[in-house]
């Protein structure tokens, strides 16, 4: 054969360079992320493809949750690096489908891995799906997976953070939204399964190694979430109800006399974002208006407000 006249074939070499460039590709869709990534273990469980890094500290409990099709379980513990959120838990109080908000009593952990801690957590690639490496991972307090175990008793968090600096006065006095902190932290038993048509991965809480309270939350979490809609765990959403031809003022300060920013009728939407005093909110409109974000102050007091139910 003459090689020479083979390799010159240009529609060839294209078609050549194309098979090699579709095979890379279906290589390095179930590839982690990270370089170096490719030593480890990879395995097959309820049809998925499983990859654990050498570093992983995590090993697949294939017993794990058996009533759950797409549940992965691993067992192990690891020291991790990443951004910790801690939020106030709404509960709901509802009797005869009328719904109120309980006092709120527990607190969420959401945390969100760094790069380096994201490169030795285990990799789960199913057919028709993007390969997962979790950028959330929900804490859990203890070894249940039952809804409670999802938050915590507030004295917990009132020792964990008793040490850090900076936790805003407001955040145990008003009992609202949520604080951030880089962290070192240890967590165990990693699971990672599909609810609502989307990965989720959970971990047992063991301890925050050290942290440090960031001063700006509400920006810094928009750079570390994927976006979403809807409303949040820690939202206090509430429904205006206004006469037919009132407006309510959102105002520039927490004063009556101030300019006011925006006007709103009955039926629209606020989230409280911080309380400042027993009369005035904090607020954003929700959902955010063409022009843009709306935030400002309401007087609480001359409000008639109905907690919205999600």
């Amino acid at each position: 054969m003459n090689w020479n006249k083979f390799a010159a074939s240009p529609c060839l070499a294209a078609s050549l360079a194309l098979l090699a460039l579709l095979a890379l590709l279906a290589l390095s869709a179930f590839l982690p992320l990270s370089a170096g990534a490719e030593e480890g273990a990879r395995l097959q469980h309820r049809n998925a493809d499983i990859f654990i890094p050498a570093a992983s500290p995590f090993t697949l409990d294939p017993e794990g949750m058996p009533d759950n099709e797409t549940a992965a379980v691993f067992t192990g513990e690891t020291v991790a690096s990443g951004v910790l959120q801690i939020y106030w838990v709404i509960e709901w109080d509802c009797d005869k489908g009328e719904c109120a908000a309980k006092e709120k009593t527990r607190l969420g952990m959401t945390f969100f891995p760094d790069e380096k801690t994201r490169a030795r957590l285990p990799v789960i690639k199913r057919e028709t799906r993007e390969p997962f490496i979790p950028k959330e991972i929900s804490l859990r307090d203890g070894e249940g997976m039952t809804w409670g175990s999802f938050s915590f008793p507030v004295e917990k968090i009132r020792t964990l953070l008793k040490d850090v600096q900076n936790v805003p006065g407001n955040f145990f006095k008003y009992r609202e939204r949520f604080v951030l902190l880089p962290v070192t932290l240890r967590f165990s038993g990693f699971t990672a399964m599909i609810d609502c048509d989307a990965y989720h991965a959970s971990g047992r809480f063991v301890a925050i190694v050290e942290g440090r309270i960031l001063d700006d939350p509400e920006n810094e979490l928009k750079k570390l979430q994927d976006g979403g809609c809807g409303i949040n765990p820690y939202d206090d959403a509430f429904v205006i109800h206004a006469g037919a031809d009132e407006r309510v003022a959102l105002r520039k300060s927490p004063d009556n006399e101030s300019d006011a920013v925006a006007h709103l009728k009955d039926g629209e939407m606020v989230l409280k974002l911080s309380t400042i005093d027993e009369n005035w909110w904090y607020v954003k409109v929700v959902p955010i208006p063409e022009s843009g974000a709306l935030e400002g102050y309401l007087d609480r007091s001359r409000l008639n407000l109905e907690i919205f139910v999600p």
